[in-house]
């Protein structure tokens, strides 16, 4: 994603987010002041949508977008996976050298 105006100006970091059943764009899902986005992933139900960046992991509420949650990563860590679990209660996480693992609270 990108500003498109200015070369100096950094990206937008995020991705857009489509029903692909409807053919429809549902949103842009931007995350302030991180350069890149290390993982995503989606929820089997299709509730949620996980992106990893920097030291922290944001869950969107897929259909509208909103952020409800963010949760936070050990600084001397990097997520390189996300991952759902299969009942939709918690998230996975793959660092280097570990495996984190959040319960997600029923919304």
């Amino acid at each position: 994603m990108h500003r498109g105006q200015g070369e100096n100006e950094a990206p937008l970091v995020g991705l857009h987010v489509f029903d692909t059943a409807r053919a429809e764009y549902l949103y842009s899902a931007v995350l302030d002041g991180q350069s890149r986005v290390s993982a995503v992933a989606a929820s089997a139900e299709g509730r949620w949508l996980a992106m990893a960046a920097g030291n922290h992991v944001q869950l969107w509420e897929a259909r509208t977008g909103r952020t409800p949650i963010t949760l936070n990563v050990p600084t001397s860590v990097s997520v390189t996976a996300l991952s759902f679990a299969p009942d939709g209660g918690g998230l996975y996480a793959l660092t280097g050298s570990s495996v984190l693992h959040w319960r997600l609270p029923s919304l």
